[in-house]
């Protein structure tokens, strides 16, 4: 779902919360403050919460919140390879 985001949503979620990039590092590349990064990284975990709530059902017998995803490719399909 990463690549349904906004282009600078899905950069600063995968520099930092996949690949573990430091927030100086990844502000430095993007050329932007560090406190703009953080702002863009909260912005993107909550559109990435609200398409996984969108595409993903909560199953009603888990006990540890388990996903039963089953993703049509309903958002932004153009951007898939």
């Amino acid at each position: 779902l990463i690549p349904t985001l906004k282009s600078e949503y899905s950069e600063v979620l995968t520099r930092l919360d996949l690949e573990g990039e430091s927030f100086e590092k990844a502000a430095a590349i993007l050329d932007i403050s560090e406190n703009n990064l953080k702002v863009r990284l909260h912005r993107a975990r909550k559109q990435l919460q609200q398409r996984l709530l969108t595409t993903c059902e909560i199953s009603a017998n888990a006990t540890r919140g388990c996903l039963d995803c089953s993703w049509d490719g309903a958002f932004g399909a153009k951007n898939q390879p």
